[in-house]
């Protein structure tokens, strides 16, 4: 337990240099936590239903993919993360689950950030169906729906009033589908602000994960 309490004390830092736009001090911090994570011991560990060298190899994927997209390698970020989602998928059965965090939130944000929302929606649904009402899940399928609604007026030739949410829109197309996804996103907002309002809620989720709003300056595009 010690060898994945420290693998993990190095995994938060590097993610969290990374996310301050501290390369190289992430760059250290995740050469620490390879260090541990490559231990012998951790392949004879285990954490209730998964062995510790299982667990930190979905770490190792997470963080490879945040330095590098915060280095400026995008695609090479995507690759990682969604290495990283197909190992965490594939962990053992556990109550609370082996990773508390999902890499699809990461995954998903980052693609929708860049415009790949069709990919990122499909992130999102199978984020819920594993998560149902997750609130970071929710903010990112929203976000996914919105741009989709947004590029189809764009393509119709239609000015709409860009403040203005997609569901309150005019239906200005005669593609049902456009419809369909204003109602979905209102349904959505509506199931997200039901969630938020629960007891525990105690802050508002307005991205799904928070490497997609970092402090001003730290991107490099």
């Amino acid at each position: 337990l010690v060898l994945y309490r420290t693998a993990t004390l190095y995994y938060a830092r590097a993610l969290a240099y990374a996310n301050l736009g501290a390369i190289d001090p992430a760059r250290e911090e995740a050469q620490y936590f390879e260090t541990a994570r490559l231990n012998p011991e951790a392949q004879n560990r285990i954490l209730h239903n998964n062995v510790v060298s299982v667990l930190l190899a979905v770490d190792s994927e997470m963080l490879k993919g945040e330095i590098a997209y915060f280095s400026g390698e995008h695609q090479q970020a995507f690759s990682y993360l969604r290495r990283g989602v197909e190992l965490q998928d594939a962990l053992n059965y556990d109550e609370p689950w082996g990773k508390m965090q999902p890499i699809r939130h990461a995954l998903g944000g980052l693609l929708l950030k860049h415009d790949f929302e069709d990919e990122a929606e499909e992130i999102f649904r199978a984020d819920l169906k594993l998560h149902p009402k997750n609130p970071w899940a929710l903010a990112g399928l929203i976000g996914c729906i919105k741009k989709q609604v947004k590029k189809d007026y764009t393509r119709s030739g239609f000015d709409s009033d860009p403040k203005m949410e997609p569901c309150c829109r005019p239906q200005e197309t005669k593609d049902d589908s456009n419809s369909n996804k204003s109602t979905e996103i209102c349904d959505l907002k509506n199931l997200l602000e039901t969630q938020r309002q629960l007891e525990w809620a105690d802050f508002k989720i307005t991205h799904p994960c928070q490497c997609c709003c970092p402090p001003p300056g730290v991107l490099k595009e």
